[in-house]
């Protein structure tokens, strides 16, 4: 039986991550900050032309001691494990020595990094537009990690804060999401078959 890889794109790291449900005022607050520095900052081409540094929070996950292996199993119960976790960049593939992931595939994971001595120091997801069922298996991982310890999650790309257990607005929050990359993936399929159907010299004209 082949081993389960997945892999985590270095800039994915905590971009949609869980901490503690105290820093709710913290992450409102930078939330606001970075949507204020993105209009300051847009480029005329598209882009900005400078990098929003967030700051830390105030509570971080490693505050919890919360252990991989506590949580692995909580999360085993509604998501599959991976075998092992890679990251990187372009063509680069590392092996993540103390992160583990479980769920679906990179459109959706739950991401734990852990210490030497087991104590998980950050949880983040992978999250592209996940289907119906990974959904609901992601949605009641997410509640029982609220229900074990009162946890927020944060997209920073995309703006949002939710407490962990909000199962209604993160199941909201997560068809938005699906919707998003089904409309990007038709576009993507429309615009390569128009590519292939095109005469080649077409290409020069």
């Amino acid at each position: 039986m082949s081993k389960r890889t997945i892999y985590s794109h270095e800039d994915d790291f905590c971009q949609i991550q869980l901490l503690p449900a105290r820093n709710w005022g913290h992450c409102a607050q930078q939330l606001g900050e970075l949507s204020e520095f993105a209009e300051a900052h847009r480029a005329p081409g598209g882009g900005w032309t400078e990098v929003y540094m967030r700051q830390d929070e105030p509570e971080s996950i490693a505050s919890l001691a919360l252990t991989v292996d506590r949580l692995g199993t909580l999360l085993a119960s509604s998501l599959e494990p991976f075998d092992r976790v890679d990251t990187g960049y372009g063509s680069r593939r590392d092996p993540c020595e103390h992160t583990r992931a479980w769920g679906f595939d990179e459109d959706c994971a739950v991401f734990l990094e852990f210490a030497h001595d087991g104590t998980v120091q950050h949880i983040w997801l992978g999250l592209g537009g996940p289907g119906a069922e990974a959904q609901r298996s992601l949605l009641k991982a997410l509640g029982d990690l609220g229900n074990l310890h009162p946890m927020l999650l944060v997209d920073w790309g995309w703006g949002r804060l939710f407490r962990a257990d909000d199962g209604a607005s993160l199941a909201s929050y997560l068809a938005e999401r699906e919707a998003h990359w089904s409309v990007i993936a038709e576009a993507t399929h429309a615009s390569k078959s128009e590519r292939m159907a095109r005469p080649w010299w077409k290409f020069w004209t």
